[in-house]
């Protein structure tokens, strides 16, 4: 009784792994914090930076460097003041390889300010990103994963691993 006030519609008769490959494609950005037992509504999207706390569910779009927490999510506070936020999305520290760069993480801005100078330097090297789509294998999910743009079934190369996360997709 309780699945079929969930999954309605198309969803109601079948279980969600048959229906797959309708549900709306979620995004999760990068430097994201997902406490356990969060719960995402198939289809949003998660900006670099967020924080979602513990139990949480996810009902709509969480703008980045947000903190987010309760039943449905709502806005905490902005994890950073926006002149910081700024300098974060300019310079995206996550396409970066920082292992090894022995980068001070006391403070944000003085931890920008180190990657900002190794990066001049040439002292850490750009990465390619990778990408990750969930997707329908069998009778379970798995994971498919492209390194250098985002995934096409037709393109690039792909490898299959189990599946396995501490996030709840659900289709409405």
């Amino acid at each position: 009784m309780a699945y079929e006030a969930v999954f309605s519609g198309e969803f109601a008769h079948t279980p969600p792994e048959q229906n797959f490959e309708k549900m709306p494609k979620t995004t999760i950005g990068n430097d994201v914090w997902i406490g356990a037992g969060v719960k995402l509504i198939s289809g949003v999207s998660i900006g670099d930076g967020s924080v979602i706390g513990t139990g949480a569910v996810v009902t709509k779009d969480i703008p980045p460097f947000t903190v987010v927490a309760g039943v449905p999510a709502r806005e905490i506070r902005k994890r950073f003041p926006d002149h910081l936020v700024e300098k974060i999305t300019a310079l995206k520290w996550w396409n970066y390889n920082l292992i090894g760069a022995n980068i001070t993480w006391d403070t944000p801005e003085a931890a920008l300010a180190e990657i900002e100078q190794k990066v001049r330097s040439g002292a850490v090297l750009h990465h390619p990103k990778r990408f990750h789509e969930i997707y329908k294998e069998g009778e379970g999910l798995g994971l498919r994963e492209e390194a250098y743009a985002p995934f096409s079934r037709r393109y690039g190369r792909t490898s299959r691993k189990p599946f396995g996360v501490d996030v709840i997709l659900i289709g409405l």
